[in-house]
């Protein structure tokens, strides 16, 4: 829920904290498994709007190496850009991309090479904001063989280093699988039986929070259209199954252990959960068609399970505080709305977007209210309509 285009589930504190300010999109394809890439990570939703797919004439190698140069403007119709800041900033981001390459682990053993020669295996396409997006960074990854796209992406944060580290080790991490894949492994999916009593239990919890929700009343702003509730509720239940899919592959599922405890053993169970946010309400201005929109304005209201580092209503903006890119605007401060004690924090974006956040702790849960704008006046808009809230009995 912390970062600058969707409210995405929080499953752990690390979770949290990458999704929060700087989020890097991949899709990375297999040497010769796939004609053009596909989305493995929908940290964004843009991709290459030029031809990507290889060339079918041209002979591709048996075997790759991390050899890679910069792609010449205009590389397989892609936009040549003329504006001189434009230029200046894809310059100062291929300077950077030069520079993070030499102290990023993922990238040992790739040689980024000068010129346009065609000796390297690889040619990298690298954007400042292309198409408008303001903030991010765009990049696309080919085999110089084929000519076809291995991987793409975007990361926000395009004038922040920790934005530029992380488009460089996805490039990285993305020529290394290309050039040294590894052997394939069998994967252990969860069965069934391990899954559907914890969805049960889950569908239980579901349908108790819906319950101990619907007193709380809250109008959008005038012209706002919700997602529809069949779909909301789809979606909160992909998402707990896909993340606890997630958990019992690296946990296992749950068990009991035998433990010394006292100088006696004891039989402790161990139980695989996820927590991945509860959406309870996603409005904007567009009829929303997923809880994962982008689209600002937006309102997003959630319910967090409170665990770890997000136990107390001021926990979400004391996280989000801890980054450097993200620029606190207002708050933490409490305010008081229907009775209910809140803690409201604005933020800024490297975007330039913003985000007025009001938590407060309800029972085993927070129930965040996550509002979204481009701009101060719609801020302010959604801030207002704060005023409408209602806990009924």
């Amino acid at each position: 829920m912390l970062t600058d285009k969707s409210p995405l589930a929080i499953a752990t504190l690390a979770g949290l904290l990458i999704s929060a300010c700087h989020n890097v999109s991949t899709a990375s394809i297999a040497a010769s498994e796939q004609d053009s890439p596909t989305a493995q990570s929908t940290g964004t939703d843009w991709s290459p709007k030029w031809n990507t797919s290889p060339d079918k004439s041209r002979r591709a190698k048996t075997r790759l190496v991390p050899t890679i140069r910069f792609a010449d403007d205009g590389f397989r119709g892609s936009p040549v850009v003329e504006n001189q800041e434009e230029k200046r900033n894809n310059t100062r981001s291929r300077t950077a991309f030069a520079q993070s390459l030499q102290g990023i682990p993922e990238c040992s053993g790739i040689d980024l090479r000068t010129g346009s020669s065609d000796d390297t295996d690889f040619v990298l396409q690298l954007f400042n904001s292309i198409e408008g997006r303001s903030g991010r960074l765009q990049w696309v990854l080919y085999r110089t063989d084929t000519l076809g796209a291995v991987a793409y992406g975007e990361g926000t944060g395009a004038d922040t280093k920790q934005g530029q580290d992380g488009i460089t080790t996805s490039v990285c991490s993305s020529i290394h699988n290309a050039t040294t894949p590894e052997a394939p492994k069998e994967e252990t999916q969860p069965s069934v039986g391990e899954i559907e009593p914890s969805l049960k239990a889950w569908e239980t919890a579901a349908s108790s929070l819906e319950a101990s929700f619907s007193h709380v009343r809250y109008s959008p702003p005038k012209g706002f259209s919700m997602l529809p509730d069949d779909i909301r509720r789809k979606e909160n239940r992909n998402r707990y199954q896909t993340q606890l899919a997630d958990a019992i592959k690296k946990e296992g599922p749950d068990r009991q252990e035998r433990k010394t405890k006292d100088g006696k053993q004891v039989a402790v169970t161990h139980k695989t959960e996820a927590f991945p946010p509860y959406m309870l309400l996603v409005a904007a201005r567009t009829a929303p068609t997923t809880s994962e929109t982008d689209q600002l304005p937006r309102v997003v209201i959630s319910a967090q399970k409170r665990i770890t580092m997000l136990m107390d209503a001021g926990d979400p903006a004391k996280i989000l505080m801890r980054f450097p890119q993200v620029k606190s605007l207002v708050g933490p401060e409490e305010v008081t709305l229907s009775g209910q004690k809140f803690v409201r924090a604005d933020f800024q974006f490297s975007s330039g977007n913003l985000l007025s956040k009001f938590s407060t702790v309800m029972g085993d849960y927070l129930l965040e209210f996550d509002l979204r704008a481009e701009d101060a006046k719609e801020l302010e808009e959604l801030a207002n309509s704060m005023q409408s809230v209602v806990f009924q009995p």
